[in-house]
């Protein structure tokens, strides 16, 4: 009787505590990370998905939401993680692909996109 109250308190423990830490991450990306950040950004599964956020000089930053959490059993919100790449890390193909699908999926409101913009 006793093992068995621990081992229902043990899970209801753990259930509650993944649901109040499975809150936004801040990571550095690996290159097995860098190929699923470029799948989810693809837009080919709704589940997970990726969005450039920017870049700096020695840094790019590729935010990463998945519906597919601990926490989703109670919620139906989103896992954050914000990945950050060393920018040596990252070709330009890379690059510009993480830039294609955000100007796919986010177009100004004149039908252009933000890369197709000259500069100012």
């Amino acid at each position: 009787m006793k093992k068995s109250i621990f081992f229902s308190t043990l899970l209801c423990s753990s259930l509650l505590l993944s649901y109040s830490v499975g809150a936004e991450e801040f990571a550095e990306a690996n290159a097995t990370d860098i190929q699923m950040l470029l799948k989810a950004a693809s837009g080919t599964n709704t589940a997970n998905w990726a969005t450039l956020i920017g870049e700096t000089r020695t840094r790019v930053y590729i935010e990463y939401a998945t519906g597919v959490h601990t926490g989703s059993f109670w919620s139906n919100q989103p896992s954050y993680t914000v990945y950050w790449i060393p920018r040596a890390n990252l070709s330009d193909a890379q690059l510009a692909s993480f830039q294609s699908f955000k100007d796919k999926l986010n177009p100004l409101p004149d039908g252009t996109t933000a890369s197709a913009k000259p500069a100012q």
